[in-house]
């Protein structure tokens, strides 16, 4: 038999830590022990090196009658094997002896989710001691998992099987949550008040739901494409790869992801809080639709001003500034998404770990490779010489601007809807003089709204609509024409809307 149990792991992590105070002087801590449990030595990702446990002079010796070595069942693919591969697992009382010095020292334990057989976590409690200082008592890791308010850096997976309504006539999509979860129950009554309330084309629909008993279901529209990451780099059911998507698709894509936050944000003051490419669904026509309100908060009537509450989300989208302060903002929304820009230009996911180090992390590779200037390594080889040099850089500018660390230096989404139809109508106009003037337009443009993010404030595009002023409905609408009547007379007729 097969129980969920909280696959616990062992680190005695003990770094340099520096105090001040008045009466006595800076002190920096001389030991530095990094022990894997369950494991022998070997170095992490980073090239720092972990002592194993077995038979080390950290252990007892009789550490193999009390105690056994297990290895990870399954492993997320965002989670590093060293150190949180392999864990010992305490049948009774069990010391680890570590010879350090006087002084301050820091000690890190760290637990990780995992299945084992004939194993009832459920009454497993341990306690963890240092010296004469209790860290833990009786603490059970399978009820802190289970009700725990800490950061959930992966949200939970509850796959959507497609079904029919009204004898069949109607194709929707079926997601069943968890009867026993705390969590989904909270997710599906936020989820039905938030899109009960919502309605655009950018969003998915909530046709109806169920909440008899201790069922929980809800009925959405069926979106035929699947989801913008199965386009980018997943596999399809079959196991195959699916054809890459070309980057004229890829900028509407975003543009109509874009619009659909931006409605939640300007419109009902909503803020996502798990804005993924996973979360991001394609019809028919490759209009994108934003799904999963799980996780979803009302926020303050002040766009800048925050709410402070529980860190959710994905790790690899989640804003550093939110995980650090637990402040949400709707920039915590523009970040994520920014991460999304670059997986729609890169073609790869927010974390994979089976690159090298460095670029693990797509946003920290993107920040880094935009300011070594070498942005062209960013680019999915599927989309080499379709992408025009103009709609690059300005594509690239607000993606990058939307992952500044700190919220207050990000673009409204208004901006970003903007600048992403700026992108799309440079990679539609074909006479490259066109190209040159309108990026020198777009390098001295700004918004109030965002700090010198590339806007639309001063610039007509050329999308042979007649001028309108901006709003909320149309944010991408320009507020003057800079005489440019020839420009747009050549794009009239030309449709905007995905062509198959």
């Amino acid at each position: 038999m097969q129980s969920y149990a909280h696959y616990f792991l062992l680190l005695i992590y003990i770094i340099p830590i520096t105090t001040t105070t008045a009466a006595t002087r800076a002190y920096t801590a001389t030991d530095f022990i990094l022990l894997n449990g369950g494991d022998s030595a070997s170095n992490d990702t980073s090239g720092r090196s972990w002592d194993g446990d077995e038979r080390s002079r950290y252990a007892p010796s009789n550490a193999a009658a009390v105690s056994s070595a297990s290895v990870a069942s399954y492993m997320h693919p965002s989670v590093f094997y060293v150190p949180y591969g392999a864990a010992r697992v305490f049948h009774s009382p069990f010391t680890y002896t570590f010879p350090v010095l006087t002084g301050p020292k820091f000690l890190r334990l760290y637990f990780y989710p995992d299945i084992y057989s004939n194993f009832n976590t459920s009454q497993s409690f341990f306690s963890v001691t240092a010296n004469a200082f209790t860290l833990l008592s009786n603490f059970s890791a399978y009820l802190c998992s289970k009700n725990s308010s800490q950061p959930s850096f992966v949200t939970s997976s509850k796959p959507t099987k497609r079904g029919s309504i009204d004898r069949g006539a109607t194709v929707v999509s079926i997601k069943r949550l968890k009867t026993e979860s705390r969590q989904d129950d909270k997710e599906f009554q936020t989820e039905i008040k938030m899109l009960s309330k919502v309605r655009n084309e950018h969003l998915v629909s909530l046709i109806g739901y169920c909440n008899d008993g201790q069922e929980r279901i809800l009925v959405y529209q069926y979106i035929t494409q699947g989801t913008l990451a199965d386009h980018l780099y997943k596999t399809n059911r079959h196991g195959r790869v699916n054809p890459p998507l070309p980057w004229e698709i890829r900028l509407k894509v975003s543009i109509g992801a874009t619009r659909g936050l931006y409605y939640l944000h300007s419109r009902h003051r909503i803020i996502h809080r798990d804005v993924k490419s996973s979360n991001i669904l394609l019809d028919e026509n490759w209009v994108a639709k934003i799904s999963d309100f799980g996780l979803s908060k009302i926020g303050p009537e002040d766009s800048i001003a925050h709410i402070s509450t529980h860190v959710h989300g994905t790790f690899g989208n989640l804003d550093p500034e939110y995980f650090l302060t637990h402040k949400l903002t709707r920039k915590s929304d523009v970040y994520a998404f920014g991460v999304v820009l670059f997986e729609v230009l890169s073609g790869r996911p927010a974390v994979d770990i089976r690159l090298g180090e460095e670029q693990h992390s797509l946003a920290g590779w993107a920040r880094y490779s935009i300011r070594e200037g070498k942005v062209n390594r960013l680019i999915d080889q599927n989309l080499i010489e379709q992408i025009s040099p103009a709609c690059l850089k300005v594509f690239v500018g607000i993606a990058g601007r939307c992952l500044h660390t700190k919220p207050q230096g990000r673009p409204a989404m208004a901006d970003v809807v903007m600048s992403l139809e700026l992108a799309l109508a440079l990679q539609q106009t074909t006479d490259p003089t066109e190209q040159v003037d309108e990026e020198e337009n777009s390098g001295r443009t700004y918004s109030d709204h965002s700090d010198g993010i590339i806007s639309m404030d001063d610039i007509s595009l050329p999308k042979g609509e007649p001028d309108k002023s901006f709003s909320e409905d149309n944010p991408s609408s320009s507020s003057r024409n800079r005489g440019s009547d020839q420009k747009s007379g050549k794009m009239k007729g030309k449709d905007n809307g995905f062509k198959q």
